[in-house]
């Protein structure tokens, strides 16, 4: 699978083979809102590091045994539904998924009659 293009790659690209002055200013105004939106956004709260190392603690205790979003919040404390949605729980634990751009993340993610599960590999 192709890699897709980000906001700012399209936006680097447009202003290296633009001549227009004015078009130019423009687009690296907007790079500069758009790296203040990013570096805004990957703060991590107290708050969202604690649920994220509550789950991981719980996955890698059930090591090998994969759970749903719903199962997780069903036991760990700090992601029960009435702290944590669902939508923002399989969030953060999207966020500790091993992928090509993260192969050191802890968690594994498989789908199953198509329900995604969630675990950490047994060492």
């Amino acid at each position: 699978m192709a890699n897709k293009m980000t906001n700012r790659q399209a936006l680097e690209y447009a202003i290296s083979n633009l001549s227009n002055e004015e078009v130019i200013a423009k687009l690296e105004t907007m790079l500069v809102a758009l790296e203040k939106k990013s570096a805004s956004a990957k703060k991590d709260d107290p708050a969202k590091a604690g649920i994220k190392n509550a789950i991981l603690a719980f996955l890698t205790a059930n090591a090998g045994k994969g759970f749903t979003v719903s199962e997780i919040q069903a036991v760990v404390p700090e992601a029960k539904p009435d702290v944590c949605t669902n939508q923002k729980a399989s969030a953060l634990i999207r966020t500790m998924l091993r992928d090509e751009a993260n192969p050191g993340n802890p968690i594994v993610k498989y789908i199953e009659k198509r329900k995604s599960y969630f675990m950490v590999e047994e060492a």
